[in-house]
């Protein structure tokens, strides 16, 4: 309130509402901008919106946007911010100083800003689709569950009803703070996210996603027991550690093991060797390490010719 509206001391009892993102038709700008004139008739002025995000002038939608923006904040001096002409760089203050956050966006396939203002404590009101229907649901008084307020039909009167229904809990002072601990509990590990894109993306592809950290430790516990839950080894193999003790931040290591079908990433140990546990049967296995994109032999090991190429040999008893 004191950086964005001028005030010489904070006021908590006026609701900040605010975005944070592109100024584009995807986002929905439009929707808070036309409905500021009737939030601040509504609440007698004691409400403020804050939008934050550069408008792109040649785009006519962002442009249109922006010279909105500048006839709202000559108007409203103490209800509206924003500056179009500037890049925005408050976006963590503003998660944790605003009391909702406004997502009106017309398609959102995953969404990441309400998990922003989510992990601040911070509910969001927000159209329902895409993922956002899947993250931002209606709070429920009685229930006590919910982390914001939605709107199901994208139109000026479902949008401004939604963010009524805020300002009327906002203005109960322990439900909304039972609001803000709820849509605290609701934050999604990004990392859980990511994950579930990418074995999506990966899924189209007929691939496999896997987190290589825990295929290492599969893998190992697999190469020194005899048996696993899915299967029964070969009791005529063996655990073989292969090092690799030439450096590189990058190591991978591609042989006879499989008949030279793929290459074995190489787990980094602390002392800079890379290693990796095979399971093999007795015999001579070539192979060759690829290090930080380059083939390359292991000096210290034993060597083999084949075809014109050195590759390095490992003896299995």
């Amino acid at each position: 309130q004191q950086k964005y509206f001028g005030f010489e001391n904070g006021d908590p009892s006026i609701p900040l509402l605010a975005f944070v993102g592109r100024i584009t038709s995807q986002k929905g700008v439009h929707m808070i901008l036309n409905a500021v004139d009737e939030l601040v008739s509504h609440t007698g002025g004691k409400i403020q919106i804050l939008v934050g995000g550069p408008a792109t002038y040649s785009d006519d939608y962002s442009s249109s946007c922006a010279r909105h923006m500048h006839d709202l904040r000559n108007r409203h001096r103490w209800c509206f911010w924003a500056a179009p002409d500037e890049f925005f760089t408050d976006g963590p203050t503003v998660n944790l100083g605003a009391d909702f956050g406004l997502m009106p966006s017309v398609f959102e396939p995953g969404g990441i800003v309400q998990q922003e203002f989510f992990v601040a404590g911070t509910p969001v009101i927000a159209y329902r689709t895409g993922g956002l229907k899947d993250t931002v649901h209606e709070w429920n008084a009685i229930s006590r569950e919910g982390n914001g307020f939605t709107f199901e039909n994208y139109n000026h009167g479902d949008f401004t009803f939604a963010v009524k229904r805020a300002l009327r809990v906002f203005s109960m002072h322990n439900d909304y703070l039972e609001l803000r601990r709820s849509a605290y509990d609701t934050t999604i590990d990004v990392a859980q996210v990511a994950w579930a894109w990418t074995s999506e993306f990966h899924r189209l592809r007929n691939a496999m996603f896997t987190r290589h950290h825990m295929l290492e430790d599969d893998m190992k516990e697999a190469v020194l027991t005899d048996t696993d839950s899915s299967y029964e080894l070969v009791s005529s193999t063996r655990a073989v550690k292969i090092e690799y003790v030439g450096g590189g931040t990058s190591v991978s290591v591609k042989g006879a093991f499989d008949g030279w079908n793929q290459s074995w990433p190489m787990k980094m140990r602390d002392d800079g060797v890379a290693e990796i546990w095979l399971r093999l049967a007795p015999g001579d296995y070539t192979h060759k390490f690829l290090v930080d994109g380059q083939w390359v032999v292991a000096p210290d090991a034993p060597k083999k010719e084949e075809g014109g190429f050195e590759n390095n040999l490992l003896v299995v008893p």
